[in-house]
Parts: C-alpha cells; sequence; structure tokens
C-alpha cells in the first residue's frame, strides 16, 4: 500500500495481487482481507501507462531521488508504537473533524450513506 493508504494490520492479514496488462496500460489490483482489522475485504486498483519513450527499460530509474532520514534522530530499525489503550493520540483525528470515536472506528459501514443518520444521532 502507498505511504499514505497505510492501515492497521494483524498477523491475520491475508493479501492478494493481481497484474493485468492490457497492451499500454497495466492495473495492479490489490486485495485484503484481516478478521482482526477490516471489517469487509478492501480493495485497491492503480493503474500504470507504459512510456514508450524509454528504449529497453535504460534510464527508467533515472528521478532525482536522494536519501533521507525520514525521522531525525530515531535509530534505525526502531518503529514507535503504542500498547492498546495507551496511545495519547487516539483522539487527535476525532477533534480534528469533531467526530464520535464510532465514526473514526466503525469500520465499513461507516462508508455507506445509510451511516450518516447514524452520525447524526452521535454528534446530538
Amino acid at each position: 500500500m502507498g505511504a499514505a493508504q497505510r492501515i492497521a494490520e494483524s498477523d491475520k492479514a491475508y493479501l492478494t495481487e493481481h497484474f493485468i496488462r492490457h497492451g499500454n496500460i497495466l492495473t495492479h489490483v490489490s486485495y485484503v482481507t484481516d478478521p482482526v482489522y477490516l471489517t469487509e475485504p478492501l480493495i485497491k486498483t492503480q493503474n500504470f501507462v507504459l512510456n514508450e519513450r524509454i528504449q529497453n527499460g535504460a534510464g527508467a530509474w533515472l528521478w532525482p531521488c536522494e536519501y533521507v532520514d525520514e525521522v531525525a534522530g530515531r535509530p534505525q530499525g526502531v518503529v514507535p508504537n503504542y500498547l492498546i489503550g495507551k496511545n495519547p493520540n487516539v483522539k487527535e483525528f476525532l477533534d480534528r473533524y469533531h467526530l464520535p470515536l464510532d465514526a473514526a472506528m466503525g469500520g465499513a459501514k461507516t462508508m455507506y450513506p445509510e451511516y450518516q443518520q447514524e452520525l447524526e444521532k452521535l454528534q446530538k
């Protein structure tokens, strides 16, 4: 998943990927199931277009990139984490968007239009 698309994942998560090519279009389909964190499968697609100006792959990776420390001062290999119920930032998203906890942690049901009525009840 893309960096902006990270979700919580347990050791019971299962990922299936398909790469489908139609001419110059490559479609990547990912299908994630996780009985711990997902209430229904997460399905995502991405489309890529072949760059025909590149001959035999030469120059395909010539992008102006450089290595940087993403978080300065953090030792290599350290992954910040909190135990369940100990995250001091859990309400940050809720406070920013003025949402009840159920709206942020309610799973797939929160993406359907019918949930708007439930949200209105929770905010009263």
